[in-house]
């Protein structure tokens, strides 16, 4: 097993080494490039498949009593078209969690201008924010399975689990997006002090072209607008108020690259009704330890010959600078 895990981390060095190459020159990532990395996606994948069997093989677990899989996370987002909007912020490994510290832009004024020989130059107020975090615990159990049923059905093990990571980072997600900042909940991208707001105006289309112009204004560089499925539809599906055809063909719309006004989209199912939001480039990243933690227990069904899987991880979201991400009104009164 060691050798996969090897072979993993080189894998993703690449890969990062790749993309960190591409953003340094300002470039954007070939076909060739795309090739490679989707090449590298496939075989992490084949070798977090081989890991698993070793690691969290159903019988061992069962006749272990608890049993622990430890999958260490990689890179957040190969550059494809992201399939929710974790998919699309940064995270970043904690070196000793679970606390850590960030600074937060709360000022940014840019006072630069032409200054004779001899005279005083101008301050930019740039205002920074030392910001405590902790990692928060987000984590879920399954109903009590049978061994038998386990050891019988070849795929059941791999539903369960994938079920619960579907699961964990639904609620990861609605955390980032929703989270009020009370107990353990994060302090989400809406929740944020200093983040910015778009009204809804005549269309959707027009909104979202409003709340991309207003970051730009700032000197912000939009990086992905989250919408859900149903405003996303919406904008597919737009026609002229006359003959009723379609604007697709001739709309702002990239539905190949899911693009709108040339800017990523990042649907997400944890938007409530009627809100979409804009992340600029540089603005917030997720904060993890780096493992998503995979158990199978059967101390509380021994007498039944049952376990129970949890799945578990830790996350925190840093919002870096608030005045570059926007909460959108995607439908009037939203």
């Amino acid at each position: 097993m060691n050798k996969w895990l090897t072979q993993r981390a080189e894998l993703l060095r690449s890969a990062k080494s790749l993309i960190d190459a591409r953003k340094s020159a300002d470039q954007a990532l070939s076909d060739g490039d795309r090739a490679h990395l989707k090449s590298v996606e496939d075989q992490i994948g084949e070798l977090d498949r081989k890991i698993d069997a070793a690691r969290d093989g159903v019988k061992a677990l069962i006749d272990g009593g608890t049993g622990t899989s430890d999958l260490v996370l990689g890179l957040s987002a190969l550059p494809q078209v992201p399939q929710n909007l974790l998919a699309a912020i940064p995270q970043v490994q904690l070196a000793s969690p679970p606390t850590y510290h960030y600074l937060r832009q709360t000022v940014r004024t840019s006072n630069a201008a032409v200054v004779a020989a001899g005279a005083e130059k101008p301050v930019s107020p740039m205002a920074l924010s030392e910001i405590d975090g902790r990692l928060r615990v987000i984590a879920h159990l399954s109903e009590p399975i049978g061994v038998y049923t386990l050891q019988d059905v070849a795929t059941l093990a791999g539903f369960v689990r994938g079920e619960l990571n579907w699961g964990l980072f639904t609620a990861l997600e609605q955390q980032v997006i929703s989270g009020d900042g009370t107990g353990e909940n994060m302090t989400s991208l809406v929740h944020t002090s200093g983040v910015l707001a778009q009204a809804y105006g005549a269309d959707l289309l027009g909104t979202l072209r409003s709340a991309i112009t207003k970051v730009e204004s700032t000197g912000f560089t939009p990086a992905v607008i989250a919408l859900s499925p149903a405003d996303w539809e919406t904008i597919e599906t737009s026609q002229t108020s006359g003959s009723g055809e379609y604007l697709f063909a001739s709309s702002p719309v990239d539905r190949a690259a899911r693009k709108v006004w040339g800017v990523q989209v990042a649907l997400s199912t944890a938007l409530p009704a009627g809100k979409a939001v804009l992340l600029s480039r540089d603005t917030v990243a997720l904060y993890t330890d780096g493992r998503i933690a995979y158990d199978l227990d059967k101390s509380q069904g021994f007498s039944t010959n049952e376990v129970v899987a949890r799945l578990e991880g830790r996350w925190d979201l840093a919002v870096q600078r608030p005045s570059g991400i926007l909460a959108i009104d995607t439908a009037r009164g939203g």
